[in-house]
């Protein structure tokens, strides 16, 4: 859990990557520490590894359901590094509040500039295990699908293929306590998420245009520097989800 004197700040909201599904929400204590800069010795990801099959990327989604927005999702260096803008109408939030991102490799951090601190996490609780399983087939000089590895670390099973903007997604599907989900991804790239609630409940996040290839810029992935950071790892001891 994050330590008495770090304020609870809303988690980035899934995009995929930095979460690519939801995960089932776990309990117990892990590692957390407020600090000025993050722990980016674990940020990148090796030589050879890509997250996606593009270098570079804008894709725009709408989110429908229990909550309704948009958010903008920019990526390159073939997906070691992402930024996500969201403006959400969603339950307990300011509908006019925006909600910004930067992922780079493991760690996710969302940036809250009305009270200009960072809230760094682990990407997902599977993601040093994908980037091992990922490394290890690299050196076999196997061909590594970052997307498939990480829908089957979650227990997601292939169902099919189904068009997403003229572009053939690998359908992948699974039931959790929490509902049904399924994940449509294309070049490693979820261009829509789809869950439903036990209650029926429905919420998708699809994607509804893609800009292939752009040049993006260092200023889109920065960070403020003078802001304080709290961190969190859903992967310390005892804890086995997020």
């Amino acid at each position: 859990m994050l330590s008495s004197n770090t304020r609870r700040t809303p988690g980035p909201w899934i995009t995929v990557c930095a979460i690519v599904v939801s995960v089932i929400a776990g309990c117990g204590e892990a590692s957390s520490r407020r600090d000025e800069g993050p722990p980016w010795a674990e940020a990148g990801l090796p030589d050879g590894v890509r997250r996606y099959g593009l270098e570079s990327a804008v894709i725009e989604y709408e989110i429908s359901g229990w909550n309704t927005g948009h958010e903008t999702l920019s990526f390159d260096r073939w997906g070691a590094r992402e930024a996500s803008v969201s403006r959400l109408d969603a339950h307990g939030m300011d509908p006019d509040r925006t909600l910004e991102t930067v992922t780079e490799g493991a760690w996710v951090t969302t940036i809250d500039h009305a009270q200009r601190e960072l809230f760094s996490m682990k990407a997902h609780v599977h993601h040093d295990a994908v980037l091992q399983e990922a490394t290890d087939a690299l050196a076999r000089g196997e061909r590594v699908d970052w997307g498939e590895l990480t829908m089957r670390a979650y227990g997601c099973e292939p169902v099919g293929r189904e068009p997403i903007l003229g572009r053939s997604c690998q359908v992948w599907e699974r039931e959790t306590r929490a509902g049904h989900e399924r994940s449509w991804l294309w070049e490693g790239i979820l261009l829509k998420h789809e869950r439903v609630m036990g209650d029926g409940t429905p919420r998708t996040y699809l994607a509804v245009r893609i800009e292939e290839q752009p040049a993006l810029t260092d200023a889109l992935f920065e960070l403020p520097r003078s802001y304080p950071r709290a961190t969190f790892d859903p992967t310390g001891p005892g804890v086995f989800g997020y």
